[in-house]
């Protein structure tokens, strides 16, 4: 037998448990008897096992086997949707890190939000040094747009760059405007 089984060989063990009843219990008959049985109700299970054997057969009942494969199930089940979250966080940060011109990792992805909202602090400060100056009209400044993350991805990756990166263009956006900078329409 091989270490993993195949859908079909899961399927079968599903209706074999569930075609099976009762709660199975071993015991001793008697103090003669060649060994332990399992018995469900008055009806014998299994006979002449192994104390340990008869005990194990008795805690596999079709109950118990039906939990455990719908605990399975939902474990799978779980996996599979947490392999989507990260293949979708995972094509995200892809995104941002050709939007930021950076290589594709969060310590690099993280660093070059902070090097941009660097970026714009310089600008602020040498755009209100222009406007001290009296140089003259200041154009308004395109921002990168927020990205948007459903909630029930609250707490994954996806979740949480998205929100950093939220946060950079608002601390920019923030900054800009308190230097008197405006942002152009649909950037506010």
């Amino acid at each position: 037998m091989t270490s993993q089984l195949t859908p079909e060989q899961i399927a079968e063990l599903r209706e074999l448990a569930q075609a099976a009843w009762g709660k199975w219990q071993a015991y001793k008959p008697h103090k003669g008897a060649r060994g332990y049985e399992v018995k469900n109700g008055v009806e014998a299970v299994a006979q002449h096992a192994l104390k340990r054997d008869a005990e194990f057969i008795a805690a596999a009942d079709p109950v118990t086997i039906l939990v455990l494969m719908d605990a399975l199930e939902a474990r799978d089940k779980r996996i599979a949707e947490q392999r989507m979250l990260l293949k979708g966080a995972d094509a995200i940060q892809t995104d941002y890190a050709e939007a930021l011109e950076c290589q594709d990792d969060n310590d690099s992805v993280l660093a070059a939000i902070v090097a941009l909202k660097k970026r714009a602090e310089s600008a602020e400060q040498a755009l209100l040094l222009e406007k001290q100056k009296g140089a003259g009209k200041i154009l308004p400044i395109a921002l990168p747009p927020s990205k948007f993350c459903p909630a029930e991805y609250a707490g994954s990756v996806l979740w949480n760059e998205t929100e950093i990166w939220n946060k950079a263009i608002e601390a920019c956006s923030d900054a800009l405007r308190a230097a008197g900078i405006s942002l152009q329409k649909g950037d506010e």
